[in-house]
């Protein structure tokens, strides 16, 4: 065949002759790192290489780098060379990021001179960020974590959609989560702490010094987050503060104004006030109403639903500071206030028309609309644990999992020692567990139909369907019939499919380790189990097998030589041996199908 391609070009633009033998050589190289062909080999392949060009651009066509190199790639799977095409990709991803490192390193000096002339757009992305130094400081340090999410975290698919502006990625900039929302009640029982070689607060007692921790907490935990930190039943859990603090009007606008203008210092990275957001509930949230109060950290003898005056001079007091804004006039963007509007939202109380004059205003308020939803702004509060429900847990870090009771657990709590608790297949540890008080004195046993049983107490939120929808009812009021909706769907998990799973699932019934090589037993008879393995091992990791036969036992072993084998198989299971292997908590957070192949491996 003619070969039509005489022009290539390169990745800057540039127009160079094209040379089959730069192709020949990149594919020699992976071949013999392989070990699975040589020179003549090389050439005939990179003649195939050719052929697919010819084919597939016109004469007047001029192919970039990249699409030879892809169909380098394509040549090499479909010759079955499953080890050199994965050096090879390999080969082509360790070249990108060499370019990557040397591009960086030109541009971090020239990011410098943008951000001093503003001639980046992204110097004015986040209306937020004051020009300052604290904002070149993380302008430059923005460039290093944004090339981070871009090459180690997302796929190359998303990296360049970005780079080639088919989509826009926001808050590349941080390596963490984007909002975050935070317990107050937490807050308020056990202080500001838990960082290591940090400060720590008691309680608090008072009214000032408890929006002082939230001042504190807000600023300290949004040095972790890219967006918004958040507190929910904000004017519920402070407002009590006020009549224990036996506050007057004006000394509570006083406190408030205090937190705004602290609220509105710039010192987050960048020069930036802290993107924060604080709920208001205007009237005692069902979810804390019947609950006693926290003060100083411990549970005194009134309720939530006892403040609810305290709750209108809160807001009336902090609405108020708003509309005034800072000496000059100027508006206060943060905390944001979410409102949530009910169908029973007080709309003709006076003490709220501040609410509306501060949206009027300066656009204050973000409003959250449930009139017209099923669900209710206390209905996340209902997908909690009840002490029976069972946990996989252990005691250190390295010992073995153990199964226990949120009850137990919590009976035999002891601070000094680290427990660790099983989660989406992750090994978490838990930093603190304590007993709420039971104000009824009763509890209510829910028996459910596939013969699940909840214990919880009488003033419980739960969700019943009811007519097709859902509806929040307390625990008291459930009848039998009723229909509570439970998780139909088993957790996704993250990678690997089925048959690797059932790959993994025939080790850990029937296999075992020796030395550098993971081996399989099977009846002479289980042919297809053998072929199995064999497929597996070859095709999805091209690890080398060999078969061998067990007089003793009139048995098949399949035999896969390889650390990596070793190392794959021990990222799951323990034990080299089947009395003692153990499943470890990383397969927990693999896919669904990989977990069930896991089983239907181990039953086969």
């Amino acid at each position: 065949m003619e070969n039509k391609i005489t022009k290539v070009e390169k990745r800057d633009g540039r127009i160079v002759d094209f040379e089959q033998e730069k192709i020949t050589n990149a594919i020699f190289k992976a071949l013999t790192a392989t070990r699975e062909g040589d020179g003549k080999k090389s050439k005939r392949l990179s003649n195939k290489v050719v052929s697919f060009l010819n084919r597939r651009f016109k004469k007047e066509e001029i192919p970039k780098v990249e699409e030879i190199q892809d169909i380098v790639e394509e040549v090499l799977i479909l010759e079955g060379l499953v080890a050199t095409a994965k050096a090879y990709i390999l080969y082509r991803e360790q070249r990108r990021r060499i370019r990557e490192a040397v591009k960086f390193s030109e541009e971090a000096v020239e990011r410098v001179d943008q951000y001093l002339e503003k001639l980046d757009w992204e110097v004015q992305e986040n209306a937020n960020m004051t020009f300052s130094l604290q904002g070149l400081n993380h302008y430059a340090t923005a460039y290093v974590i944004r090339q981070y999410w871009l090459n180690k975290i997302y796929p190359k698919e998303i990296r360049e959609a970005n780079e080639d502006g088919d989509l826009h990625i926001h808050n590349l900039d941080t390596l963490g989560p984007y909002c975050v929302g935070w317990d107050l009640y937490d807050l308020l029982l056990k202080g500001f702490g838990g960082v290591p070689g940090k400060v720590e607060t008691k309680p608090a007692k008072h009214f000032r010094v408890a929006l002082g921790q939230v001042v504190n907490f807000m600023y300290t935990l949004q040095g972790e987050a890219a967006g918004a930190v958040a507190f929910s039943n904000f004017d519920t859990l402070l407002a009590p503060f006020i009549r224990y603090d036996n506050l007057n009007y004006q000394q509570v606008k006083q406190a408030l104004q205090e937190f705004l203008f602290n609220m509105s210092v710039p010192t987050r990275v960048g020069f930036q006030c802290p993107f924060s957001n604080i709920t208001l509930d205007l009237k005692p949230s069902s979810a804390f109403a019947k609950q006693p109060v926290i003060i100083g950290g411990k549970p005194q003898n009134e309720t939530y639903e006892e403040f609810e005056e305290e709750m209108k001079i809160f807001d009336k007091a902090l609405y108020e500071t708003m509309l005034e804004g800072d000496k000059s006039g100027r508006p206060f963007s943060f905390p944001i206030p979410t409102i949530n509007i009910t169908k029973d939202f007080p709309w003709q109380d006076p003490a709220f028309d501040s609410i509306f004059e501060a949206s009027a205003k300066y656009g204050t308020n973000y409003f959250a609309n449930y009139i017209n939803s099923e669900m209710k702004p206390e209905d996340v509060r209902s997908m909690c644990f009840t002490a029976d429900t069972r946990l996989i847990y252990k005691e250190g870090k390295h010992s073995r999992y153990q199964r226990t009771t949120i009850r137990n657990l919590v009976n035999n709590w002891n601070p000094k020692k680290e427990f660790y608790l099983l989660i989406n297949g992750k090994c978490v540890k838990i930093t603190d567990a304590f007993k709420l008080k039971n104000n009824s004195g009763k509890i209510i046993k829910v028996e459910l139909r596939n013969g699940e049983i909840v214990k919880m107490t009488p003033d419980h939120p739960a969700m019943i369907i009811e007519n097709g929808k859902l509806k929040q009812v307390l625990v008291k009021n459930l009848k039998v019939g009723d229909f509570i909706p439970i998780a139909k769907n088993a957790y996704k998990g993250g990678l690997g499919d089925f048959e690797l799973g059932r790959w993994l699932g025939l080790y850990v019934s029937e296999g075992g380790i020796d030395k550098n090589e993971v081996y399989f037993s099977f009846n002479k008879n289980e042919k297809e189990l053998q072929e199995f393995v064999k497929k597996i091992a070859e095709e999805r990791f091209a690890f080398p097998v060999r078969v061998t036969k067990d007089p003793r036992w009139d048995t098949i072993q399949v035999w896969v030589k390889s650390k990596s084998a070793v190392e794959w198989v021990r990222k799951f299971c323990s034990g080299e041996k089947a009395p003692r292997k153990r499943l470890l908590a990383s397969l927990y957070g693999m896919s669904k199908d990989f977990r069930l192949g896991v089983l239907v491996g181990i039953y086969q």
